[in-house]
């Protein structure tokens, strides 16, 4: 999760959107939110998907 994405979930978060992201570099700590190491595997979790 770049630092667009990151400011864009925070903001949904605010109205209690469930977070979750993937990245093409792994985990990265700072981000607090779940990961899934694949788009496969994430996109089966959601019911929005901001690409």
């Amino acid at each position: 999760m770049g630092s667009i994405g990151l400011h864009v979930a925070k903001r949904l978060n605010v109205f209690g959107c469930i977070i979750l992201y993937t990245s093409r570099n792994k985990t990265k700590p700072h981000v607090k939110f779940p990961f899934y190491p694949n788009v496969q595997q994430l996109a089966a979790k959601c019911e929005i998907l901001i690409i």
